[in-house]
C-alpha cells in the first residue's frame, strides 16, 4: 500500500466494526506532531465517547 501525506496535513485513522450485521466507525483526524508531542488520546480517555453507554444487544 502507498499514500502520501502532505506536510503538515492531517492523517485520517478509521476503524470499523460489524455487530449484527450493522457497521460501526470510528473515525480519526490528526497531525503527525500531535503523535511527536504525545496529544493524542485512546478512545477511553475521551470525556464525550465515555457517555456512550453500549447497549447489551450490541455486546
Amino acid at each position: 500500500d502507498k499514500f502520501f501525506i502532505k506536510l503538515d496535513g492531517l492523517i485520517k485513522k478509521t476503524m470499523s466494526v460489524v455487530i449484527k450485521g450493522q457497521t460501526y466507525h470510528m473515525i480519526s483526524y490528526y497531525k503527525e506532531s500531535d503523535v511527536l508531542d504525545n496529544k493524542l488520546s485512546t478512545p477511553s480517555e475521551v470525556k464525550s465517547l465515555k457517555k456512550v453507554v453500549i447497549s447489551d444487544e450490541l455486546l
